[in-house]
């Protein structure tokens, strides 16, 4: 940038900003490659026009493209994975990491865990805090049921089952007395 002096055109001063950086183009293949030998592409600068060459790998080399999306604390990217020979596998394409969405929930004891506020990623389910605990609850038994009738020899079994986890606990029926023992 040149800049005048408004009472004497004569003082000038240049500014040198440096450029923006050149941003190239998809480019176009100039010299094919073959199954061997290595080709040739030129790109072109969409700022100033200047031009750059790459090579392009035989065509020998294929390649299996997986796409890995970010997550909240990775960054996502393109792999490309050469068949044939790893050293030109590559990654491209990089999503830089969400970060995590923190949300508040409650979470009601039950007779299977503890009673809790956290504060969580909506995203991948992370908790990042826990408060306000709260102890468990007691099992809630149903009626039972005999699941060994008592003999005169024998105690019986009366099996209880909780309505809310399933957990069961067996009580003992005294054996009969009828036998004369």
């Amino acid at each position: 940038m040149r800049m005048h002096c408004k009472r004497d055109a004569s003082h000038t001063m240049t500014y040198d900003y440096g450029g923006t950086g050149h941003i190239w183009d998809e480019g176009v293949i100039t010299t094919p490659p073959t199954y061997d030998e290595y080709g040739e592409k030129t790109l072109r600068c969409k700022n100033c026009n200047a031009t750059k060459t790459e090579k392009v790998l035989p065509t020998k080399y294929t390649f299996t493209v997986t796409v890995v999306p970010p997550t909240c604390t990775e960054d996502g990217y393109t792999m490309h994975k050469c068949n044939e020979d790893d050293s030109f596998s590559y990654k491209d394409n990089i999503v830089h990491s969400t970060g995590h969405r923190a949300a508040k929930r409650v979470i009601e004891p039950t007779c299977k865990e503890e009673g809790r506020t956290e504060i969580y990623c909506i995203v991948c389910g992370e908790v990042s805090s826990t408060f306000d605990v709260t102890p468990k609850k007691d099992h809630t038994w149903d009626n039972g049921v005999v699941t060994t009738e008592p003999t005169a020899e024998k105690d019986g079994v009366k099996t209880y089952t909780c309505t809310v986890c399933n957990e069961t606990k067996t009580e003992t029926i005294p054996r009969l007395n009828g036998s004369g023992k």
